[in-house]
């Protein structure tokens, strides 16, 4: 495994237990469509949570923070409702989180960008 997915990993598994802790039942991990990647979904009381998951450490030139392009949010919304409409959920709350990790810290950003503006 190359060392970008094994920080992925690290950090995808760090967010979990990190996001857990705070009362999320954390339901899929990588769950991959034609589109693209979704980190984490999750449970949080009756939303369904969408999570990208960014690990940084400092030797990388842009910030957690910065890769969460417009684009990367479209694919992250387009494999959101592949997942629902397998899943056969309609009409329910969802969110899109985003959890940052740079070397000693983790932020949490939950509700971090909307659909809105979005066109399929």
């Amino acid at each position: 495994m190359d060392p970008r997915h094994e920080l992925g990993n690290f950090g995808e598994d760090i967010a979990e237990s990190y996001l857990a802790r705070q009362g999320l039942v954390i339901v899929t991990q990588n769950f991959r469509t034609d589109f693209g990647e979704i980190d984490l979904i999750a449970r949080d009381h009756e939303a369904w949570v969408f999570i990208e998951v960014k690990t940084r450490t400092n030797d990388q030139q842009t910030s957690a923070a910065e890769a969460i392009t417009l684009a990367k949010q479209h694919k992250i919304i387009r494999s959101a409702l592949v997942y629902l409409k397998l899943q056969k959920l309609h009409d329910v709350a969802v969110r899109f989180d985003v959890v940052l990790i740079e070397e000693n810290s983790i932020e949490w950003i939950a509700d971090a960008f909307q659909t809105s503006g979005y066109t399929r």
